[in-house]
Formats: C-alpha cells, structure tokens, sequence
C-alpha cells in the first residue's frame, strides 16, 4: 500500500482511485481504508461549501454571503439577486412532497384493488363451495385466502 507522508503521519493511498485516505489519529487506517472502498472511492469528493454557487463562477469564498431568498453562498461579484439571478427559495422539497404524496395515493389504490380482487375470488371459491364442485387446489386457495382476510369472520355456512 502506497502512502503520503503528512506531519510525520503516514496517509495511507487507495489502491482503486490512487487518492490519499485520510485517517484520524488514534483510527484504525485498514476500516477507514475499507469504509472508502465500500463507498466506491466517493467519500472524498470535495465540499463545495466554500465555493460560489453561480454557474460557471469557481471563487473560493473566504467569508461566505447567503442570499436570504434561495439560501445559497456567493462571492462577492454575485452576492446581489440580480446578480445570480436568483430564482428564489428551490421547489425541491414541493416537488419530493408532492411526489410522495402521489405515491402515497399509488399505494392505496392498489391495496383497494388487491383487497378487492381478494373478495371476489372468495366469493366465487365460496360458492363453488355451496355447490359442492371445490376442487382440493381451490380448498386451499380459500383457506389460504380467508386467512388474510382482515376481518375475521366465519365465510361458509
């Protein structure tokens, strides 16, 4: 294993993405190596924390500015609005609501719709019953059936 030497610490090298792996002193560097492994070599990717959010505009921020309306951090050039050409607070977090509570309403349906289809193939398992033409497959279905019923009733009279 390859490594750099840093303040008279050893930093040990990925053997997958050639980077050095920092490792806290007193940490074991094998688990901080296979902890970076196991993350696909994706745990080193740099913060852009301290760097302006305008496109195109790589300014490492000294002291950051954050616009009050869409909350993120510019340089000096862009710190007005009008200068980033704020659009405001991201639709994001409506966007994931709005689309959960769809799926929310997915779901549901096909509950209602398994619980349905559940319904009408005991009624008919049921009335093949009555009549006395169950076959043994079709008993078991019925049992199998009546047992994830929700409401525990007795189906055959």
């Amino acid at each position: 294993m390859n490594s750099f030497i840093c303040f008279g610490n050893r930093v040990p090298t990925c053997p997958i993405c050639d980077k050095p792996v920092p490792v806290k002193r007193g940490h074991d560097p094998n688990i901080r190596m296979n902890d970076h492994i196991q993350s696909g070599c994706a745990d080193l990717e740099v913060k852009k924390d301290n760097i302006c959010c305008k496109k195109g505009c790589v300014t490492k921020l000294l002291v950051p500015m954050k616009c009050s309306d869409c909350g993120l951090n510019f340089c000096v050039k862009h710190r007005l609005e009008i200068d980033h050409e704020c659009q405001g607070k991201p639709m994001k977090n409506t966007m994931n609501k709005q689309n959960n509570r769809i799926e929310m309403e997915r779901q549901r349906l096909d509950r209602l719709q398994t619980m349905n289809r559940r319904k009408q193939d005991i009624a008919l398992l049921q009335s093949k019953a009555k009549q006395g033409t169950i076959t043994d497959n079709e008993q078991i279905e019925l049992a199998k059936l009546l047992s994830m019923k929700t409401d525990k009733k007795c189906c055959i009279s």
